[in-house]
């Protein structure tokens, strides 16, 4: 038997006006010029936009009394920066909860804290740990031994199956946070390999110096938020989605090479990387931070591809001949050209918090138990977001397969 708690909300919709910063101003600035080779004349119809005259054709003129052709309305003289200048007005955080499975577990369940903890895959002693607390990992039980083995090396081990459930709610809450610091966020995909327990949203970091003071206060603000609903995060602000991403994941990377252990109870390191910085941060960074397939990872060791600063170097025709297309998409994101959509505005009216049960529950006392739990980190939600709730809706899946619905009114 599963209970799960669906808040409704009665609040206003939360979707704000565009606050035309950095992100729109950035598209805007993009897309004003359209570049040429120099010396070109626009279409007419492309000065006429620019707010250049538009010469009514006529007789050919002949001598001194042909008018002087028009200016072309290209970049300045000087290059095309200016016409890139609106792209690193964009600004985007990335926070990021390292260990999902681990973080969810802790969050619905507080008094597990500082005992030593593993998630595991499945049920069964074969069943392979997908991460563990540093209790544990001072043990000697790591990720990805089996439930057996890991006990065999810690007496007091608590192993709890990974729960969807859980892992969904907490992603939720991410979300949440993120909109508590920004009008646009949004949650990340997911992804695989030796990332595939971490979450992360991405908010838009543009024009917050005007209410955090700087992009490190900001990202310090969105941590702390974070933290404050039971999911401590690392938060790095970059000038796109995969920049950022990569140097908080480097930030996790740190800690580990000074030979911490991986644990949820930490969190909290931020990092603001300067647009001009950028290339030079991500340049001896490992390959695998970009997060390539198994197959694709596996065939840039072979050509000796093991760092960012190694894939520029490449040539681009060379690497699609010998290494295919998704080799090009990595350059992609490495160079920061991997083009994303405009982060989206709240619109989601629903909060949900669930949880999977271990085992069915037959009482009320305990029950009543579970649902206060449901309803504390619902409202922690709530006050993240500065909404009000209106009914509840209650839904209790039965140990026989049915299902219990209840709409319940709030006074």
């Amino acid at each position: 038997m599963a209970g799960a708690a669906r808040g409704r909300l009665a609040a206003p919709d939360p979707r704000r006006r565009s606050r035309g910063d950095g992100a729109d101003r950035g598209l805007a600035a993009a897309g004003d010029r359209i570049p040429r080779r120099p010396g070109a004349r626009a279409p007419a119809d492309l000065r006429a936009l620019h707010g250049h005259s538009v010469p009514v054709r006529g007789p050919r003129a002949r001598g001194r009394d042909r008018p002087p052709a028009p200016r072309p309305a290209g970049p300045p003289r000087g290059g095309g920066a200016a016409s890139r200048a609106g792209l690193t007005d964009m600004r985007i955080a990335c926070a990021r909860v390292a260990d999902l499975p681990l973080a969810a577990e802790l969050r619905a369940h507080p008094e597990l804290r500082g005992r030593p903890l593993a998630i595991a895959e499945g049920t069964g002693a074969r069943a392979e740990l997908l991460c563990v607390s540093r209790a544990a990992a001072r043990s000697g039980v790591r990720a990805g031994i089996s439930t057996a083995h890991a006990r065999s090396l810690c007496a007091g081990l608590a192993v709890r199956v990974a729960s969807p459930a859980l892992e969904q709610a907490a992603r939720d809450a991410l979300l949440d946070a993120a909109f508590a610091c920004s009008p646009r966020a949004a949650l990340a995909a997911r992804s695989g390999g030796a990332f595939a327990t971490e979450a992360a949203v991405f908010a838009d970091a543009a024009g917050t110096g005007a209410l955090f003071r700087s992009e490190a206060g900001f990202a310090t603000a969105l941590a702390a938020r974070i933290g404050a609903l039971g999911l401590p995060a690392d938060v790095a602000v970059a000038s796109s989605r995969d920049a950022a991403r990569i140097a908080v994941r480097q930030l996790a990377s740190e800690l580990t090479s000074c030979g911490g252990a991986t644990e949820v109870d930490a969190g909290g390191r931020v990092l603001a990387l300067p647009p001009d910085r950028e290339r030079s941060f991500l340049a001896p960074l490992p390959i695998d931070l970009l997060d390539p397939g198994d197959a694709l990872a596996e065939a840039l060791t072979r050509f000796g591809i093991r760092t960012v600063r190694d894939l520029l170097a490449l040539p681009r025709r060379g690497l699609a001949t010998r290494l295919g297309a998704g080799a090009l998409e990595l350059l992609r994101v490495a160079r920061g050209e991997a083009v994303s959509v405009p982060l989206p505005e709240a619109r989601d009216l629903h909060l949900v918090e669930a949880i999977d049960l271990e085992a069915p529950i037959d009482r009320l006392e305990p029950l009543l138990f579970v649902l206060q739990g449901l309803l504390s980190r619902l409202l922690e939600r709530l006050g993240a977001r500065h909404l009000g709730c209106g009914d509840l809706d209650l839904s209790l899946e039965l140990a026989d397969g049915a299902r219990d619905a209840r709409r319940i009114g709030v006074a």
